[in-house]
């Protein structure tokens, strides 16, 4: 584990220039050592004296990687006056951050032998990944003055980061082999991936910014560049680390009797661990006037489980008679981490002026799972081949980990929230299952997003028409059911903007959060045949496909106090359960003269779900 960090201040501090924080206070755990890497190579050339038979066995197996050690306490206290002038640099920022797991040991087996007779087994084992440190506690307690002008720059930044798992050790496994014309040879191949590491819990993370009475400017945060929240509090798991991939290759020469068999099994991906509990309470006055500016940003994010580990192997016999069939098996993806609860209590005051900048987000993730690696095998005989790859198809796409879940969102109003811009919402309060969050996709003057040119079955070359794909949804999630969120209102909150919310509260299970689309198309002229024009396809997607048990969770909003709203599409209130997938979408898409717009699809609702239902 690491050592604590202590921070108190009450002194002015004046930082110029990018990346030049006020306060920046950080306790990491040192990273897990890589695993031991076991090596195998052998030549054995010449015939063996008549009658004998040459019999080889191998075992190899990597180190595992060692585990990343704890991040610890990190506490910072300000009651004095922090200002700084650059890009990228925070008032306060306070970071705990476990170590990241080591790598597993490689497994490296190279063998040429060229014997009458031969009988071979061979076992390779991957090492497995280490486990991530857990990130510590943070804590922030702000009396004081902090202004930042940059961008980026947020006035508190808290996080707690759990290591990521070490990803398993890579297995190669190749051998050649020649038999006279006494025939016989065999060969036995078992080849297992280590497994990825999991990840380290995120821990607790707790800001306050408190003004005291009788002082000025106290417990006052100012803000003024693009992205540069007035706090930022966040707990991550540590995601998965993924599964070892092999890659297998025999080939035997013989005239006649020759059999080899394989299985080789792709490691699992490592499971994304949970994040901790995150709580932010304003007692005082935050103001930002950036494009993207959150008052107040509050996360808790479970890690991504760790990918299966590819699986590429193959069996070449050269001779009369030759049997070989392979059984490919790619890794499982492991299972994503839950999200934390997240507490926002505001009894201060909260104004935005720019675009889409909130006053309050709060929000809890559950991980993403980690994505099954296919299996490809080859044999150098039909039948075989046909066999093998039949059973790599069957086996070699298992499912996907399942998501993990969301956790609690509750915020507590009884100040004052003001936003301007268009686009804002004073409050967004949400928690997403199996991975979510805010996509925001500007695009102007598209001339064109082709993909790369292929070829048909006929032969003749396809060129993929341009194309915007936006979507909000996991694929193939299971075990992800919306947790609940609740927003008590006994204050007064503001939107002026367009295209804005007074309070936003939703519970998504599967997948989801926001898309903001802005197109803006140009003149476009396929580059194939200009004679052509090929329009822009758009697609906009609000659901999630494959998967179960990902139902909506459920909602509790209370408002008894005033909601103003001055914008078009800004509705005072929106309240969402929403199950499958999905979110809310806005979509601008501008055609001028000698544009050409192509077929526009909207999607709402998920698809092939089990277990779907809104809370």
């Amino acid at each position: 584990i690491s050592g604590s960090v202590e921070v108190d201040n009450a002194a002015t501090i004046v930082t110029e220039g990018a990346r030049s924080d006020g306060i920046l206070a950080q306790a990491i755990g040192g990273g897990g050592g890589l695993g031991g890497m076991a090596r195998t190579i052998a030549f054995q050339v010449g015939g063996a004296p008549s009658g004998t038979t040459t019999r080889t066995a191998t075992v190899s197996v990597g180190g595992t990687g060692g585990d990343g050690a704890i991040g610890g306490l990190v506490d910072v206290t300000n009651t004095g006056v922090i200002y700084t002038q650059g890009d990228d640099s925070f008032g306060v920022r306070a970071q705990s951050i476990g170590g990241g797991g080591g790598i597993g040991g490689a497994v490296l087996q190279v063998r040429a032998q060229g014997t009458n007779s031969n009988d071979s087994f061979d076992l390779n084992i991957g090492g497995s990944g280490g486990t991530g440190g857990a990130g510590g506690v943070v804590q922030v307690l702000n009396e004081g003055l902090i202004v930042t002008e940059g961008r980026g720059a947020a006035g508190i930044s808290a996080n707690s980061i759990g290591g990521g798992g070490g990803d398993g050790g890579l297995v190669i496994d190749v051998v050649g082999g020649y038999t006279g014309a006494d025939k016989q040879s065999h060969r036995y191949v078992l080849n297992i991936g280590g497994s990825g590491g999991d990840g380290g819990t995120g821990g607790d993370v707790t800001v306050t910014n408190r003004a005291v009475a009788g002082i000025e400017d106290s417990g006052t945060i100012a803000t003024s560049g693009d992205r540069a929240y007035g706090v930022f509090a966040q707990s991550l798991g540590g995601g998965g680390g993924n599964g070892s991939t092999i890659l297998s290759l025999t080939a035997l020469k013989s005239a006649e009797n020759s059999a080899s068999v394989g299985l080789n099994i792709g490691g699992i991906g490592g499971t994304g661990n949970s994040a901790g509990t995150v709580k932010v309470d304003n007692a005082g006055l935050i103001q930002t006037t950036g494009a993207d500016a959150y008052g107040v940003l509050a996360q808790s994010i479970g890690g991504g489980g760790g990918n299966g580990g590819l699986v590429i192997a193959a069996n070449l016999l050269i001779g009369a008679t030759a049997n070989s069939p392979l059984v490919s098996l790619g890794g499982l993806g492991g299972d994503g981490g839950d999200g934390g609860s997240v507490i926002v209590d505001n009894s201060g005051r909260i104004l935005t002026t720019g675009e889409r900048a909130h006053g309050i987000v709060a929000q809890s993730i559950g991980g993403g799972g980690g994505d099954a690696q296919m299996a490809f095998s080859l044999t150098g005989e039909a039948k075989s081949l046909i066999i093998s790859n039949a059973l790599a198809a069957v086996v070699g796409a298992v499912g996907g980990g399942s998501g993990g879940q969301g956790g609690d969102v509750t915020v507590n109003h009884s100040g004052d929230i003001t936003v301007l811009g268009d686009g804002a919402m004073a409050i967004k309060a949400e928690s997403i299952n199996g991975g979510g969050g805010t996509l925001t996709l500007d695009f102007s003057g598209i001339v064109g997003l082709p993909g790369q040119p292929y070829l048909d079955l006929n032969g003749d070359e396809v060129r993929p028409d341009p194309m915007v794909v936006a979507k909000a949804g996991a694929e193939n999630t299971s075990g992800a059911a919306g947790g609940k969120v609740t927003v008590n209102s006994t204050g007064t909150f503001g939107a002026a903007g367009d295209n804005g919310v007074g309070s936003f509260a939703q519970s998504i299970g599967g997948g989801g959060g926001t898309i903001d689309l802005n197109l803006l198309l140009a003149a476009e002229l396929d580059e194939v045949n200009v004679d052509a024009p090929v329009g822009t396809k758009v697609e906009l997607g609000l659901g999630g496909s494959g998967g179960s048990n990902v139902g909506g969770g459920a909602i509790d909003s209370t408002h008894t106090g005033q909601i103003l709203t001055t914008g078009a599409n800004t509705p005072a209130v929106l309240v969402q359960s929403i199950g499958g997938g999905g979110g809310r979408a806005t979509g601008d898409v501008t055609v001028p003269a000698g544009a050409l717009l192509g077929q526009v699809t909207l999607a709402l609702g998920g698809e092939n779900q089990t277990g779907a239902a809104g809370g």
